[in-house]
């Protein structure tokens, strides 16, 4: 590695071509967890809930795979009629 052989890490930086805070922790988790912290880690949280509970959730889940058109009947939102805009000139 560049940072033992006494390089410092804007030189790094700049050879690699990234910024020097990424080589800072680059070496950090290196000092810190040896080879294996160079490892893809997962991201996100740890624990998290699902916001809806599946009684909630299944409903939403059957709409996924309906078209979209009669969702808006009656509602206001309805398609524009073909000529309603100027198109390109």
């Amino acid at each position: 590695m560049a940072s033992a052989e006494g390089q410092r890490p804007s030189r790094i930086a700049a050879h690699v071509g990234c910024a020097v805070g990424t080589i800072h922790n680059t070496i950090h988790t290196f000092e810190k967890e040896g080879a294996d912290g160079s490892a893809e880690k997962t991201r996100g949280p740890k624990n998290a809930r699902p916001v809806l509970g599946e009684t909630k959730a299944d409903p939403l889940k059957a709409i996924l795979h309906q078209s979209p058109r009669g969702h808006f009947s009656g509602c206001g939102i309805s398609r524009a009629p073909p000529g309603s805009f100027p198109g390109p000139k």
